[in-house]
């Protein structure tokens, strides 16, 4: 159902994960743990899929928030338990509520679910490569830091298009001066390792390596039996959910 960081877990965040495609009720191009309708399923589906979901982990529908992703380096903090989200537009959330579920939708994009051991502050984060140049992570970390005196932060990053597939062009790459290369199957494209930069961006922000966890997979090269995927599908499909939880 859905896949977990050793590290998050190790350090007292358990209740997270990076869902597969299996598992939900949506049908077709969709099939079956779809958690969004932006590109075409039923509504009563994706809500029935929220519910399987809070109900694997053993919490109530409304705990579960989530936001309208737009590609940018917006941060929504969440501070109380009755806070609406949905029509937030941003790309990340974070929370210091005990017990609020924060997630990311995903199909190619990179999730990253970040905790911090002190305050048990969560925060779920959407990078696609805008996202990345726009270092969303890091203001993440910022808006963490405005509030928590030398916070101890652990990220987990989950699966996502993989550095060998990610093909783009020049205008893309060009933002990615230490994360690309050129790809030796196509004259004139690139490949990007958005894992990469999101590392190296974590470390600069003060995040140790050995506090970066990398939960694998690649959502091209597994679409078939495990992820979505935008670029493999043309994009007619669904979208995983990437969640975590702070409980104190």
């Amino acid at each position: 159902m859905w896949l977990r960081s050793s590290l998050l877990e190790e350090v007292g965040f358990p209740k997270h994960g990076f869902t597969t495609r299996a598992g939900g009720v949506s049908e077709g191009a969709y099939a079956s743990w779809n958690f969004s309708t932006s590109t075409g399923d039923r509504a009563d589906a994706v809500e029935e899929n929220l519910r399987l979901l809070a109900s694997r982990l053993e919490v109530q529908r409304e705990q579960i928030r989530s936001v309208t992703q737009i590609h940018s380096d917006r941060v929504v903090l969440c501070e109380e338990a009755e806070q609406p989200t949905a029509n937030e537009q941003a790309d990340a959330l974070l929370s210091f509520v005990s017990g609020l579920v924060v997630g990311v939708k995903t199909a190619d994009c990179v999730p990253l679910l970040l905790a911090e051991r002190k305050s048990r502050a969560v925060a779920a984060i959407h990078a696609g490569w805008r996202g990345v140049v726009s270092e969303i992570a890091v203001r993440v970390i910022e808006r963490l830091r405005a509030r928590v005196s030398s916070p101890d932060i652990f990220v987990a990053i989950g699966p996502h298009i993989s550095a060998e597939v990610f093909q783009v062009g020049d205008e893309v790459a060009a933002h990615f001066a230490e994360a690309a290369r050129p790809d030796p199957s196509a004259e004139g494209r690139h490949l990007v390792d958005l894992r990469g930069a999101l590392v190296a961006q974590l470390e600069r922000a003060g995040v140790p390596r050995e506090q970066i966890d990398h939960v694998h997979g690649c959502t091209v090269s597994d679409v078939s039996s495990r992820f979505f995927s935008h670029r493999a599908s043309g994009g007619r499909c669904g979208r995983m959910f990437n969640f975590i939880a702070g409980e104190r």
